[in-house]
C-alpha cells in the first residue's frame, strides 16, 4: 500500500481507521492511534477527567520547578 501526495512524493504519515502508517528504514509501519478522548479530557461515556489532588500538587510543583529553572539560568 503506497500514498502519494499530489506532486509524486510518498507521504510520511497516514491515519486510518484509527491505526496510523508510516514508513521506517524504507518499510511501511503500523501503530494505534492515539486516543483523541485523553487529550480532550473526556472518559468513554463523555464525562471530564477529573485529577485528583496529588496530580494537581505534582503539576504545580513541576510548573515551579520550570519557573525556577528559567529564572536561575537568566
Amino acid at each position: 500500500m503506497e500514498v502519494l501526495l499530489p506532486d509524486g512524493e510518498r507521504r510520511k504519515k497516514w491515519k486510518m481507521d484509527g491505526i496510523t502508517y508510516y514508513f521506517k528504514a524504507g518499510k511501511l509501519c503500523q501503530c494505534k492511534s492515539r486516543n483523541p478522548r485523553l487529550r480532550e479530557g473526556r472518559k468513554k461515556d463523555g464525562r471530564k477527567l477529573v485529577k485528583t489532588s496529588a496530580q494537581e500538587k505534582s503539576i504545580a510543583v513541576f510548573r515551579m520547578m520550570v519557573y525556577l529553572k528559567r529564572y536561575y539560568f537568566q
